[in-house]
């Protein structure tokens, strides 16, 4: 059944996440960015980061500490290979998120309990190497939506700095007759905040994907903008 929905004048009879393609996944990720870039400029007004660069110590700022953004992924290689020439066309697309809890609260930057999920939207291209590594041969549509993954994990963000967490993930596997394959397996992450202002960061993370249906563990990295708040 299709949704009819309205923006502005323009009426559009698809269901929103059909509108995403292999070919305008990176414009959406590209408006995506500027949308986060408009967000720093927003007075939150409770930021734990109002105090001086010299001070060691400062307010404490809100409880819950949150992310929200999109990144570029890019599969690597399996844990005991080489990582392979480097090939543009098989960047991938994710989106993340993360909610957590704020402790120490009277330092410059709080430790973070946290979870964070990640949906990813592979290009063709991504999806195709990423099944080289995996040593499947799946034969699957291009949608994004259709080959789509998605993860949550559990860990710790020190100093609001580094990332370590590890959760488990799926992965559908969808072939032209529409026939899913489900992929199970689990996951651990190392990353990396590097602030840009008051509200945006830049974050790179390393992931190991392992296990369940995944077999031999093979490494994912990420990088995108994230944008940052506290409250409470």
């Amino acid at each position: 059944m299709q949704l009819l929905w309205r923006v502005g004048v323009i009426e559009v009879t698809e269901l929103p996440w059909t509108l995403v393609t292999p070919n305008n996944i990176f414009p959406i990720m590209r408006f995506s960015t500027l949308i986060l870039a408009l967000l720093t400029l927003i007075p939150l007004g409770m930021s734990a980061q109002d105090c001086s660069p010299s001070r060691s110590r400062c307010s404490r700022g809100g409880l819950v500490y949150g992310e929200l953004g999109g990144s570029a992924q890019y599969w690597v290689a399996r844990t005991d290979e080489a990582p392979s020439t480097f090939a543009q066309d098989q960047i991938g697309g994710q989106l993340n998120g993360m909610i957590g809890l704020r402790f120490d609260r009277d330092r410059r930057r709080a430790n973070v309990i946290g979870v964070w999920g990640t949906l990813g939207l592979p290009s063709a291209q991504s999806l195709e190497r990423q099944l080289n590594i995996l040593g499947r041969s799946d034969a699957t549509t291009d949608d994004p939506v259709d080959n789509r993954y998605r993860e949550v994990e559990a860990g710790i963000l020190l100093r609001e700095r580094l990332r370590l967490s590890a959760g488990r993930g799926e992965q559908y596997l969808t072939a032209a007759d529409g026939t899913e394959t489900l992929l199970n397996y689990y996951t651990g992450t190392a990353g990396l905040n590097l602030r840009l202002g008051r509200s945006l960061s830049w974050n790179s993370a390393a992931t190991i994907a392992l296990g369940g249906d995944y077999g031999d563990p093979v490494w994912r990295a990420s990088t995108g903008l994230m944008y940052y708040f506290d409250a409470i």
